[in-house]
């Protein structure tokens, strides 16, 4: 039967509050088994970074709708494969970004994926140069206070089960920084309570947050936030994994795994430039560009592309440039297209 637009529109709002409706059951089937101790993990081999594609695709709709940034970086040393529970963990992911996406009208959202141990080496790992060197630029929280108390990150205070060194485990830091309106101060101590609405008639049930921290919990980790209101927040937390190998009957990630290597075979071993001021732009640009296939070159400035494009050896084979280089200086832009073509086909 042909619907009018009018019934289309009656179709799609009964859909999404069809949606809403067995996603408010399930958050309430899963307070109960959480109150009733009932609440358990599975043991399977999943793939992190297919995960995260997965989510960021879910929010990208509605971020682009807002005009917002959204991205990823996992880091290199974090496995491919590991063993866990990849719903429960897509679960606590969904709550962090979902919140972020409803309470940021500009800006960014931006997950980033390490190793504890990484950000126990180098605090600078997880933070970038500085806050002006943020994804988009805004301010944002400092996502250092967000794991301020967190055990894991001192050696001294690692739990029982973590204290001794296993090649076995794969512990994560993971976080979800946002340019939204922030959490008020008032509010911030009771975040995690069950059924905590900050911001009544939001349309939610305020048991996501409660809910994600006794998940966490679960998998031996730590949650925590940075808040400043209408800077943004920034919730982090820690998970703690097995490492993974591919097993002869998962089936479904082992296509997965071809479909990906057959997408990045096209440009295998192809050299790529990216020119972007900011280093967390440039760090995300490189990670997703890798992902294809390519060998990634990165610099801030023109500059310093000119010496890596006169070089000339390896050859590269695709530049990009951030648009707001390129806007910045229309001339010093010109001036080094027409570089690129002296060096690559005069």
């Amino acid at each position: 039967t042909h619907l009018d637009e009018t019934q289309q529109d009656y179709v799609r709002t009964a859909q999404a509050s069809g949606k809403a409706l067995v996603s408010l059951i399930n958050e309430v089937l899963d307070q109960a088994k959480i109150e009733a101790g009932k609440l358990e993990l599975e043991a399977v081999t999943f793939d992190l970074r297919a995960i995260l594609d997965d989510v960021l695709s879910l929010f990208s709709g509605k971020s682009q709708e807002k005009g917002i940034e959204l991205a990823v970086y996992i880091s290199e040393r974090v496995p491919e494969l590991m063993v866990g529970d990849p719903g429960r963990f897509r679960q606590i992911i969904t709550n962090l970004m979902g919140n972020s996406i409803k309470f940021t009208e500009r800006g960014h959202i931006f997950v980033t994926v390490h190793l504890v141990d990484e950000v126990r080496g180098s605090m600078d790992v997880e933070t970038g140069l500085s806050q002006q060197d943020s994804l988009s630029g805004f301010r944002v929280a400092d996502r250092r206070r967000s794991w301020a108390r967190f055990k894991t990150l001192s050696q001294d205070g690692l739990p029982s089960s973590l204290s001794l060194p296993s090649s076995n485990l794969v512990n994560l830091i993971v976080t979800v920084e946002d340019t939204g309106s922030g959490i008020p101060f008032e509010a911030q101590s009771r975040i995690f309570t069950p059924f905590m609405q900050v911001r009544p008639r939001n349309g939610s049930t305020g048991i996501g947050l409660s809910i994600s921290k006794c998940l966490v919990g679960l998998m031996n980790g730590e949650i925590g936030f940075a808040s400043v209101p209408k800077v943004g927040s920034t919730f982090t937390f820690t998970v703690v994994f097995n490492t993974g190998s591919l097993s002869s009957n998962e089936v479904g990630s082992q296509q997965k795994s071809n479909q990906s290597s057959s997408a990045s075979a096209a440009f295998q071993g192809m050299r790529s430039l990216v020119v972007d001021p900011r280093h967390v732009r440039l760090k995300v640009a490189k990670y997703h560009i890798q992902r294809l296939g390519f060998n990634v070159e990165v610099a801030p400035d023109y500059n310093q592309s000119v010496s890596i494009i006169s070089a000339r050896n390896p050859f590269i084979d695709v530049v990009l440039i951030e648009q707001e280089v390129w806007k910045k200086d229309l001339k010093a832009s010109s001036l080094f297209a027409d570089r690129l073509k002296n060096v690559y086909c005069g």
